[in-house]
């Protein structure tokens, strides 16, 4: 039985001891990387006007519909959006939004940290 379970041991100390990076690289192309990476944005959330806590979330549509956390939404009534225009600078303040659909926080027992957020004008209020 031993006999058997050692070459599995071995593979596994193999594959697991492979640095990380080289399941990271890939051939992705720079001009999809830059999609990516326009796509994530960082969340300032407003209580009364004032910004209070940040998050981050995801683009996930043309229409601008964004995908964050739970928690980043929680207590909030307005969210400046910052878009990253290049990954050598800070994002800028592109868009706000508002929360679409927050999630309760027990959904049938269990805990589900998800919400949604709507861009609704640019950063000039349009």
């Amino acid at each position: 039985m031993f006999k058997r379970i050692l070459p599995l041991q071995i593979l596994l100390i193999l594959v697991l001891g492979l640095p990380i990076t080289h399941f990271a690289q890939s051939s992705l192309p720079s001009s999809l990387i830059d999609k990516i990476s326009a796509s994530v944005v960082l969340i300032e959330a407003y209580r009364d006007g004032q910004p209070f806590s940040t998050g981050s979330g995801t683009f996930v549509s043309d229409d601008g519909l964004i995908y964050t956390n739970r928690h980043v939404l929680e207590g909030a009534d307005d969210f400046a959006i910052y878009v990253l225009e290049d990954p050598n600078e800070p994002p800028v303040l592109t868009y706000f939004a508002s929360a679409e659909l927050v999630f309760p926080n027990d959904v049938n027992g269990s805990f589900f940290d998800f919400g949604v957020l709507q861009v609704n004008r640019d950063a000039n209020g349009n």
